[in-house]
């Protein structure tokens, strides 16, 4: 499970800013710090999109999900993030 330290740990692993990893992850910077502070913890599709940033850390890059949000469907989509 996902916690605030956990997250943050994740992040700065990849050597992001909160906004870098929040466009990479397709999600609100507010979203990250609320997660990174504890004021929220992540669910859903969320989870999945740090799971897989977690699992497919390769040197200097990773594959990442990014929501589509049009019509409240999410669909994760696979990409590479540099």
């Amino acid at each position: 499970m996902w916690n605030s330290e956990s997250i943050k740990e994740l992040r700065k692993s990849l050597d992001l800013s909160q906004s870098e990893f929040s466009k990479k992850l397709g999600i609100r910077e507010q979203t990250v710090s609320e997660w990174e502070t504890g004021v929220y913890s992540p669910r859903g599709g969320s989870i999945t999109l740090l799971d897989i940033a977690a699992k497919e850390v390769h040197g200097d890059k990773i594959i990442c999900g990014v929501f589509n949000r049009t019509k409240m469907r999410k669909i994760i989509y696979l990409k590479e993030i540099q």
